[in-house]
C-alpha cells in the first residue's frame, strides 16, 4: 500500500466512530492534522472530509452491531445493492443512496467542480464502490462486501459500456466476506490483495491501517498513554514514576541522556504537572 491509500484507509477507519469529533481526533493521531471533518455533511453513515488541498472525502461506515447494518449486509449478500445505479438514487435515507445525496449537497454549496475520492470499509465500502460507480468518481475502497452474485456485473462490463473512472479495492486473502470481489470490477477498477497479519482478523481494518503518529502535548495537563504513567517536573528535579511517554526525549533532549530520561536536575522544566 502506498501512503495515499493508507491515508484513505484511516479516513475508513474515523468513520466508524460514529461522531464527527471522534472521527476528528482520530485523524489527528495518525498524522493527517490537517484534513478536518465537515460536520455539516457527515451522519451516522457518511463522514465527509476536506483535505488541505481542497479535494473532499466521502466515507462510508462499515458495519456496527446496528439492525439496519444487517439488513444493508443481507442486500449485500444477494448484490441488490447494486441495483441503486440502475433504479435511481430514490429515498435519500436509504443507506446505499446516502453517500449520492451527501456528494451532490457537497455540489450545490460548492459547485460542480469539486474533487471528491469515495473510500470506505466493509458495508462503507460497499457503500463507497457502488456511489462511485453511480457517480463516476474515484474511490479507494477495504474489504467491501461481496455476494455470490458479484460475477453478474464484471461479466455485463464485459458486453456493456461501464464507467471508466479509476478505482481500487483492497481485499484480505483468507477473507470470505470479500471472496468474490473481483470477479465484479470492470478493467478500470483495480483489485490488490494483502496477506493477512496473524494476529488479526482478515477482515479487520488494522490490516490496513499506518502506524499511529506519536505526539505528546507538554502545557498544563499531560495526556497520559496508559493509566500508569506518572511524570512531575519542576524546575528544581525530575521524578519518574512507571512508563514515560514516548516521544518526550525527542521534545526534550536536554532533559534526556543516551534516550532516556535523567533522573534529576539538568536542563528547563517544560513545567508539566499532574
Amino acid at each position: 500500500m502506498n501512503a495515499t491509500e493508507m491515508e484513505y484507509a484511516v479516513y475508513s477507519h474515523a468513520a466508524m466512530l460514529g461522531a464527527p469529533s471522534l472521527a476528528q481526533r482520530e485523524i489527528d493521531q495518525y498524522g493527517y492534522d490537517s484534513t478536518r471533518v465537515l460536520p455539516e455533511f457527515t451522519d451516522f453513515d457518511v463522514t465527509t472530509y476536506q483535505k488541505d488541498d481542497g479535494s473532499y472525502v466521502l466515507a462510508g461506515k462499515g458495519t456496527t452491531m446496528n439492525k439496519e447494518h444487517f439488513r444493508d449486509n443481507s442486500q449485500i449478500l444477494f448484490n441488490l445493492h447494486e441495483a441503486r445505479r440502475i433504479v435511481g438514487p430514490g429515498d435519500e435515507f436509504d443507506t446505499f443512496n446516502r453517500l449520492v445525496h451527501r456528494y451532490n449537497d457537497l455540489k450545490k454549496k460548492y459547485g460542480d467542480d469539486i474533487d471528491v475520492h469515495f473510500t470506505g470499509y466493509s458495508r462503507g465500502g460497499s457503500m463507497a464502490l457502488s456511489a462511485s460507480r453511480r457517480l463516476g468518481e474515484r474511490a479507494t475502497v477495504f474489504s467491501p462486501g461481496s455476494g455470490v452474485l458479484a460475477p453478474v456485473r464484471g461479466l455485463a462490463c464485459k458486453f456493456m459500456p461501464c464507467d471508466t473512472a479509476s478505482r481500487t479495492v483492497y481485499s484480505v486473502e483468507g477473507d470470505i466476506l470479500s471472496a468474490t470481489i473481483g470477479s465484479n470490477l470492470n478493467e478500470n477498477e483495480v483489485h490488490k490483495r494483502v496477506k493477512p497479519h496473524p494476529t488479526m482478523t482478515p477482515h479487520s481494518i488494522q490490516q490496513f491501517l499506518p502506524s499511529k503518529k506519536e505526539r505528546q502535548m507538554f502545557d498544563d495537563t499531560l495526556p497520559l498513554d496508559t493509566k500508569n504513567t506518572r511524570i512531575k517536573l519542576n524546575n528544581e528535579n525530575l521524578e519518574i514514576r512507571s512508563k514515560v511517554p514516548r516521544g518526550f526525549c525527542e521534545l526534550y533532549p536536554d532533559l534526556c541522556v543516551d534516550g532516556k530520561i535523567q533522573t534529576g536536575g539538568g536542563g528547563p522544566s517544560p513545567g508539566v504537572s499532574t
